[in-house]
């Protein structure tokens, strides 16, 4: 207790794990809301930094509306920003139809943050990358860096309990309308993206 009090007495909001409450880091409610923003805009950011900045200039679709982004931008020329804005909005509005409102302001606004982002940093340096890509090495350096940020990224939004929107969604339509687990049905979904990938930029590339 917080001074005799209960922390929902003392005005503190619990920080929920899984379907556990842990007081052990006490929040106000305006506290724990500035918390999950932050989690929210830094994770997006960190994502976008590494699809604009690695990913897309090293041709690495790993899978997720940010690969297919990434496919229509070396295919058609859509900036990366705005396919993952016109892909993930119409998947957001599925998954509220199909689950409810549980999917929430929070996985919208993940969604938002990271096309916003893309397209800052496209405007800002580019989708040409930091790296020169005459060396071959650079593919490699680019799927860690990228893998780094983005896996940072993503996970820090998640903390927040919000998602960046996409393929997640598809993949849990899959886990619930057919006897495939969600892990397996984000894996297929991934993997359809992937091998597209692979049919555009190459084996090694993908």
């Amino acid at each position: 207790t917080l001074g005799g009090k209960s922390p929902r007495q003392a005005g503190v909001t619990p920080v929920e794990k899984g379907r556990e409450w842990d007081y052990a880091f006490p929040m106000t409610k305006r506290q724990y809301h500035l918390l999950e923003l932050f989690y929210i805009t830094t994770g997006s950011f960190l994502t976008a930094l590494g699809i604009a900045l690695f990913s897309s200039p090293a041709k690495i679709a790993s899978g997720g509306v940010s690969g297919i982004a990434i496919i229509l931008y070396h295919t058609l020329g859509l900036d990366i920003g705005l396919s993952i804005l016109i892909l993930s909005v119409p998947l957001f509005l599925l998954g509220v139809a199909i689950f409810g409102r549980q999917y929430g302001a929070k996985s919208l606004a993940g969604t938002l943050l990271l096309s916003l982002f893309t397209s800052l940093l496209n405007a800002w340096v580019g989708y040409g990358g930091v790296l020169d890509y005459t060396n071959p090495l650079s593919i490699l350096l680019s799927a860690i860096s990228g893998g780094v940020l983005m896996g940072l990224g993503v996970g820090l939004v998640l903390r927040s309990g919000a998602n960046t929107g996409g393929t997640d969604i598809l993949g849990q339509i899959l886990a619930r309308y057919t006897p495939l687990s969600m892990g397996t049905s984000l894996f297929l979904v991934d993997a359809v993206i992937i091998a597209a990938s692979a049919f555009i930029f190459s084996l090694e590339m993908a």
